[in-house]
Formats: C-alpha cells, sequence, structure tokens
C-alpha cells in the first residue's frame, strides 16, 4: 500500500486495461481488483500484457476490505443501482471508497451505474470509450400491476405478486 499522500491513484476497471494502457507515472498508482483480471484472462493477450504489468509492479491487483465491500453495497442498493452491478463493479467501488480515505482517486470505467454512483460520492472518474455522464440518477422500483413504489430492488410485489420495475426517481 502507498505511504505518501502525494500518490494518485487510478482504480482500473476492465475497459481500460482491454482498450487502454497503463503509462507509468512515479506520483500514479494503478489498482484493480482480482475479478477484473480474471474478465481479462479471457484474451491472450491481454493476459500477457497484465502478467507485464503486475511483474513490473505497475499494476496491483488486491482484493478491498470487507468494511469497503459491505459500504459499496449499501451505497449502490440505496441508489437502485445494486442489480446492475457485477461482483467485479462492487470490488472497483469498494477500491475506490477504501483509497478515496487518504489519496486522491481517480476510477477509470466505462460503466454508467459505476460512474453514477461515483458522481454521487465525489468521486473523480474517466471513461476510457463512452463520454462522460455526469448525471447522478437514482431509482425507484413500481410495480406494473398495482403501483406500489419501493425504494429497494424487489422483482415481485409482496402485495400483489406483480412485476416490479425500476424506474427514475424524480
Amino acid at each position: 500500500m502507498v505511504e505518501s499522500g502525494n500518490k494518485i491513484i487510478c482504480i482500473v476497471d476492465t475497459s481500460l486495461l482491454l482498450f487502454g494502457t497503463l503509462i507509468p507515472r512515479d506520483e500514479i498508482e494503478y489498482i484493480t481488483s482480482p475479478k477484473i483480471v480474471e474478465e481479462i484472462y479471457k484474451n491472450e493477450l491481454k493476459r500477457e500484457i497484465i502478467k507485464g504489468y503486475v511483474a513490473n509492479n505497475r499494476l496491483i491487483v488486491r482484493e478491498a476490505g470487507e468494511k469497503f465491500l459491505k459500504e459499496a453495497i449499501n451505497i449502490a442498493r440505496e441508489m437502485g443501482e445494486l442489480n446492475k452491478l457485477s461482483p467485479a463493479d462492487i470490488d472497483i467501488l469498494a477500491l475506490a471508497l477504501e483509497y478515496n480515505r487518504r489519496h486522491k482517486v481517480i476510477v477509470f470505467t466505462d460503466d454508467y451505474s459505476i460512474q453514477n454512483i461515483l458522481e454521487n460520492l465525489g468521486i473523480e472518474y474517466r471513461p476510457i470509450r463512452r463520454r462522460i455522464k455526469n448525471i447522478i440518477r437514482r431509482w425507484r422500483f413500481r410495480c406494473r400491476k398495482c403501483g406500489e413504489k419501493y425504494r429497494y430492488d424487489i422483482r415481485i410485489c409482496p402485495l400483489c405478486g406483480g412485476e416490479v420495475t425500476r424506474q427514475r426517481d424524480k
């Protein structure tokens, strides 16, 4: 872990590893999750590039702390984004939360749900191939049959058994 508060911590999602490059600079530390690496390992060429990044200390692969994983899940649930996130996405958010306590953090991601949560938290992010989405969205869930509204993502309405769909909160 970085001791200096002057380091910029770049949390790396799949999109940067697939479509970008990690530029070595003394003041930048690139960090990703083992789940992101698993996603990339399907691509043989990228697998070798990642092995080189790790071997040359250009990329740190580590798990986020349990406390930060729980915090990321709770925040995503509150914003109505949890059902849109993969376990790897949750890891990226948890790493951003963990490092944001002591360092400047930039998350490289094309995932709109991750961007939405980061925007809400005030954590900087940069897309790789998509434009920046800077509208914070919160979601509500509404039964199509009876119209009952829910704050959290559920699939079936407990009142009438109807399908519950996601809608933008106003």
